[in-house]
């Protein structure tokens, strides 16, 4: 629909005021949309919250629009999904954490994997760029999702095809080009709530803030934080297990693991291209042996806490068998077959 002169102006005093803050209303991000705001100022809407910084207020009211405009998903019963949390251009690689929740599906664990594009510059991958890329065609039904559960222990579910609101900004984020609040707010805002979250955040601060929305909506949801500052365990330094009730500190040694030096392989790849290469990599046999001890790590911790009578060394024995059978790789075939 055109905007209007009228509502043009409209947007324009309503953006002015929320970025003087003189705005007192429980829910701007539904006001706004409901002024039929063009791209531009979407992507202004988006800067402002990046300016002036996002409050725990500001959270729970964007979270709470976003999760009126859907109904939550009905999967027939419990999946898990690691979901990375990124808050710089650095240290994000999806390829690792996908293959993870890949070898989680193959032995046995029904894996509900929730993304979107990344929407960013400087070479920034999402899931849904890495699955697109691949050739997947992302499912609106939840039949098809429970029916790619049922097959292969593993949906990817594309985040705007059940958050309309999501689809009202592609256009504006694929102009802001930055993280925004959106990127914040997708760890809290996963349809399906019998999904065991597993969220690899980059600093203490988040930890913090994403277990105040988690624990308050029932979730049940843990945190990894890795001391190098990376969405998932590096292998580098020690990282920590953050519970509702217990906070964890384990090191590579300690768990048996090699402590890895030099560039990590967790630093993000320079396209969607060069990520497929690397997944294509690790489920081929092919990856190196710091991908593979890192794939391995991350998608043993997920098996040792969805099934809390596994020790770590038995967890990491079937990620192996997983991963070197070719059962992971099977798992994605049959994903993007679908």
């Amino acid at each position: 629909m055109k905007t209007t002169t009228n509502s043009m102006q409209d947007v324009s005093l309503f953006l002015y005021q929320l970025m003087q803050n003189q705005l007192q209303i429980e829910h701007p991000l539904k006001v706004f949309l409901d002024l039929e705001p063009d791209t531009h100022a979407k992507s202004l809407f988006l800067s402002n919250y990046l300016v002036k910084g996002t409050t725990w207020q500001d959270l729970e009211s964007l979270r709470e629009t976003l999760l009126a405009s859907t109904d939550f998903l009905d999967l027939g019963g419990a999946t898990v999904d690691w979901i990375s949390v990124r808050s710089t251009f650095d240290g994000f690689s999806p390829s690792i954490s996908f293959a993870a929740l890949l070898i989680v599906a193959a032995t046995g664990h029904k894996v509900a994997k929730f993304g979107d594009f990344a929407y960013s510059k400087g070479g920034i991958v999402g899931y849904s760029d890495l699955l697109s890329y691949c050739g997947c065609q992302f499912k609106r039904d939840a039949t098809k999702l429970v029916e790619g559960l049922e097959q292969n222990n593993f949906c990817y579910i594309h985040a705007p095809y059940f958050y309309p609101v999501l689809q009202e900004f592609e256009e504006a984020r694929k102009l802001f080009a930055l993280p925004s609040f959106l990127d914040t707010l997708l760890p809290l805002i996963h349809p399906n709530p019998k999904t065991q979250l597993f969220l690899g955040v980059p600093n203490i601060h988040l930890v913090r803030t994403y277990e105040y929305f988690l624990k308050k909506n029932a979730y049940t949801a843990s945190f990894v934080y890795d001391e190098e500052g990376f969405a998932e365990i590096s292998l580098r330094k020690s990282f920590r297990h953050i519970t509702y009730t217990n906070d964890y500190t384990f090191n590579p040694t300690q768990l048996k693991l090699p402590k890895l030096e030099g560039a990590s392989v967790l630093n993000s790849e320079e396209n969607t291209a060069a990520e497929v290469r690397r997944l294509e990599r690790i489920l081929t046999e092919a990856g190196s042996d710091d991908e593979n001890w890192v794939v391995l790590a991350n998608a043993a911790f997920i098996l040792q806490h969805i099934d809390s009578k596994m020790n770590f060394s038995g967890a990491l024995a079937e990620a192996e068998a997983a991963l070197f059978s070719g059962r992971a790789l099977q798992v994605l075939e049959q994903v993007i077959g679908l």
